[in-house]
């Protein structure tokens, strides 16, 4: 708040609420909307402004609704209108309300209360999974794949649940009418993923910054940097400094998908940059570049191709904040939750896992997921935090080691039984199960978010890897090397190391020494050792069972 005596030098005039009709008489004039059409939506946004956002109570009568969310939805409308033949638009404009409005909020109840106001004025009825279906996706991409399955290939592990398609669908739509979208969700629920491939599909080029805390203008608009000359004439103009566009730049001026990760760690000041890249021109004065020789400051105006797209966490989360309202109410905020239904992560699991691969014919997704059910209803396991890339780990892990490596050369066995075992360097399907669930979570408990069971970490992970053992045995019969894989926290069990000519390590993993260059073996990515005399310091500090970290690491 200003000074009193600072104030009084001002004349002050105050500016109110737009009434009701002037904002139709905008809608109309600016967007080609029907007078009708104005009516109902101006309805719809004072009836959601006299309730309040339990999510975002600071918000007051803006928390399900803006001034800008009402042109957006109407500008939809006029740019739909454009190319569409005649339709119902009332369900056009209830359906795309709907996207709006609902895709951000963050409950069930705050869903269902825009869902009957919408219905209420537009006489229409909205069904949230015809929107979201797999029919409704490939309408939204159609001129760029046939189906789902003609993604590119490096997107191929992405599994279509019911949170991915709500996701295309409602980022599709937004930056189909040009809009800046914001994707705020926890980590793993797949938002830079979908940007990624949304610039694969129309052929952008993608550009990506990852915000920071002390993050500048100059990282995503560029700057000034020492020129390097190679070959210099007589007489030529020597700078010692010249302009380097950054990533925003680039992406504007050649109409690419611009991609700011984290938004939210960067401080406000530096986002306020964005304020009239975000507006419906998206303009830009690069007054940071100077004004050169003709004295003029260069001012950008985005190609048409060009996005822009944000992503965060939400706020609560450690360092994480949300964004200020006069930032956030110039995107289209879409909310994106985790999907931890069971039915998607089977189906996640069995589209990554590698055929073949399951105990005795029952499945390792079952197993999986059962282990990962009861661990978060332990005391020690409630603070874990379950995420889609934890169970892409395991599969990932599981896939390697149990895969048969027909060129390795590495072998333990007698000389004798060399050529019976030549290329089946590949653990069980059990013990690579077992291993995993103590690389990906077991590990872990003790450190991070499960530090208050720091005293009790053995019996909490000899409890895991008894559940295990007990899941296993109604599934297969366990020989004695899946039962020594069961003990791994077993500071009795010998863990001697293993040399050989080529090779070191403790079972199963092992890493390869003098060769020329990393390897890839079955079992991970392999450091490049030169000798084994490199690891007699080191010996020593790996005792018991965290030798066995020591060997995950190389195989991780």
């Amino acid at each position: 708040v200003l000074s009193r005596a600072f104030r009084n030098r001002f004349v002050e005039l105050h500016f109110d609420e737009l009434p009701s009709g002037e904002l139709e008489i905008i809608l109309h004039q600016r967007c080609s909307l029907p007078p009708s059409y104005c009516t109902k939506l101006v309805k719809v946004m004072l009836d959601l402004q006299s309730l309040r956002r339990g999510s975002s109570v600071f918000a007051g009568k803006h928390g399900f609704i803006t001034l800008r969310d009402l042109f957006r939805w109407a500008e939809r409308y006029k740019l739909e209108e454009q190319t569409q033949a005649s339709q119902d638009w009332l369900q056009h404009l209830a359906d795309d309300g709907y996207m709006l409005l609902a895709g951000r909020v963050r409950k069930q109840e705050e869903e269902a209360i825009i869902l009957t106001t919408l219905q209420k004025h537009f006489k229409r009825t909205v069904n949230p999974d015809d929107l979201f279906s797999q029919r409704q996706l490939t309408s939204q991409f159609s001129p760029l794949i046939e189906s789902t399955v003609g993604v590119p290939e490096e997107f191929r592990h992405v599994v279509w649940t019911q949170g991915l398609r709500r996701m295309a669908v409602l980022i599709g739509r937004a930056l189909r009418f040009g809009e800046s979208v914001l994707l705020v969700g926890d980590t793993g629920c797949g938002k830079t993923t979908i940007c990624q491939l949304y610039a694969a599909l129309t052929g952008q080029k993608f550009f990506s910054v990852n915000c920071h805390l002390h993050m500048e203008t100059s990282d995503f608009l560029g700057g000034l940097r020492p020129v390097r000359y190679t070959h210099q004439s007589v007489g030529e103009d020597v700078r010692l400094f010249e302009w380097n566009d950054g990533p925003l730049v680039l992406a504007m001026k050649e109409g690419g998908v611009f991609l700011m990760d984290e938004i939210s760690l960067a401080d406000d000041s530096v986002l306020e940059r964005l304020n009239s890249v975000l507006e419906t021109e998206k303009s830009l004065v690069l007054a940071e570049k100077g004004s050169g020789d003709d004295e003029d400051v260069e001012l950008i105006r985005a190609a048409s191709g060009f996005r822009l797209v944000a992503t965060m966490n939400p706020g609560g989360d450690f360092g994480k904040k949300e964004l200020s309202p006069a930032l956030r109410n110039r995107f289209t905020e879409i909310w994106c939750p985790q999907s931890n239904s069971r039915s998607d992560l089977v189906q996640i699991i069995k589209h990554n896992l590698h055929t073949g691969l399951s105990l005795d014919g029952v499945d390792i997704a079952e197993l999986m997921l059962d282990f990962i059910e009861w661990l978060t209803q332990q005391d020690f396991g409630r603070r874990c935090i379950l995420s889609v890339r934890d169970i892409l780990s395991w599969v990932n892990f599981v896939n390697a080691v149990c895969e048969r490596d027909e060129d390795s050369f590495m072998t333990v066995r007698a000389p004798e039984e060399e050529e019976e075992a030549e290329g089946d360097l590949r653990l069980d399907a059990v013990t690579a199960c077992v291993h995993a669930a103590c690389l990906v979570y077991i590990d872990g408990l003790g450190s991070g978010t499960t530090v208050s069971c720091a005293d009790s970490t053995l019996f909490a992970r000899q409890m895991c890897l008894g559940f295990l053992q007990q899941r296993l045995s109604k599934m297969t019969k366990l020989d004695h090397e899946m039962l020594a894989a069961l003990r791994v926290y077993d500071s009795c069990l010998p863990r001697e190391p293993q040399w050989g000519e080529d090779f070191f390590g403790i079972s199963p993993f092992y890493t390869t020494t003098g060769c020329s260059g990393p390897q890839q073996l079955n079992t991970g990515l392999v450091k490049q050792i030169s000798s084994p005399d490199h690891f007699k310091g080191i010996q020593p500090m790996f005792p018991g069972p965290k030798r066995k970290t020591a060997c995950y690491l190389q195989s991780a």
